[in-house]
């Protein structure tokens, strides 16, 4: 067994590393002696090298959960994945309520301005200003007593012109005579260019409702389906049918059929034979001096009329 250490000696220079010999084995670990007192460190020496590898010594307690350290920088985001395929559609949702009006435009700018009309006539002459004032007059010398007034004298021959004097100065501008009458209106100029169209504004709320007006007459319709004799077979507003000759038809209704349209076509009473190749046309019309009576015309060709049954349809 290993004794109690003594004190550690003073550390001596570093030898050179002598090369490393094999390991060992190991021995038993002996008792740990007392520690002694730790002497000065001596200057690292250099290290040797790493021995193998110990047996990994069974693991000790799991230690108390630390304390959460800081929140670490956000990440990059990844990459987008594929998009997925389109869902089936879905059902319309119900119509939204119509948003508000919407605010007024502004007023688009103002159109050139049209030519200048012709300039009225002038105005009459302004007053005569007031005459400027005289000069300062001379000293007046004493006057003499007056004498008695003598007949007056034959008016002399008149001298010749004297000369013109100077000009005196112009007296001071006299007042501005009234305005005279403004002149004709001269023609509008052309219009400017229509400004842009501002926003629609707010519609006006709904006026109220005329009144009804008075109900109108109702429309007169009738029909009438006749065979080749004339006999009436079916109709509505139909009183008489009758066949005055070779492929001449009546019809009164019950209704005045002046102004009204009349359709007629050739058309059996029942059933019809496929295999009936026969055919013509008609031709009608109001009755002359009956307001009540149709007249129908059935043709074989163009001048031949023949029997034939016929459907009619009268509408006002």
């Amino acid at each position: 067994d290993t004794g109690a250490r003594g004190p550690a000696g003073a550390d001596g220079q570093q030898g050179i590393a002598g090369p490393q010999g094999d390991l060992g084995p190991q021995g038993p670990q002996g008792d740990a002696g007392p520690q002694g007192d730790a002497g000065p460190q001596g200057s690292q020496g250099i290290a040797g090298p790493q021995g193998a590898q110990g047996d990994a010594g069974p693991q000790g307690p799991q230690g108390d959960v630390g304390p959460q350290g800081p929140q670490g920088v956000q990440g990059d985001a990844g990459p987008q994945g594929p998009v997925g395929p389109q869902g089936a559609q879905g059902d319309t949702g119900p119509q939204g309520d119509t948003g508000p009006q919407g605010p007024q435009g502004d007023v688009g700018p103002q159109g050139p301005q049209g030519v200048q009309g012709d300039a009225g006539p002038q105005g009459p002459q302004g007053v005569q200003g007031a005459v400027g004032p005289q000069g300062p007059q001379g000293a007046t010398g004493p006057q003499g007593a007056t004498g008695p007034q003598g007949p007056q004298g034959a008016t002399g021959p008149q001298g010749l012109q004297g000369v013109t004097g100077a000009t005196g100065p112009q007296g001071p501008q006299g007042a501005t005579g009234s305005t005279g009458p403004t002149g004709l209106t001269g023609p509008q100029g052309p219009a400017g260019p229509q400004g842009p169209q501002g926003a629609t504004g707010a519609q006006g709320p709904q006026g109220a409702t005329g009144p009804q007006g008075p109900q109108g007459p109702d429309g007169a319709a009738g029909w009438a389906v006749v065979s080749e004799t004339g006999v009436f077979s079916r109709g509505d507003n139909v009183t008489a049918t009758s066949h005055p000759g070779g492929g001449h038809y009546e019809v009164t209704m019950n209704f005045n059929v002046t102004g009204c349209a009349y359709y007629v076509i050739p058309g059996d009473t029942g059933v019809i034979d496929p295999s009936d190749n026969e055919g013509g046309y008609a031709r009608v019309g109001q009755t002359a001096g009956n307001n009540q009576k149709i007249t129908v015309l059935m043709y074989r060709q163009w001048t031949v009329r023949w029997d034939a049954p016929f459907h009619l349809f009268v509408t006002c």
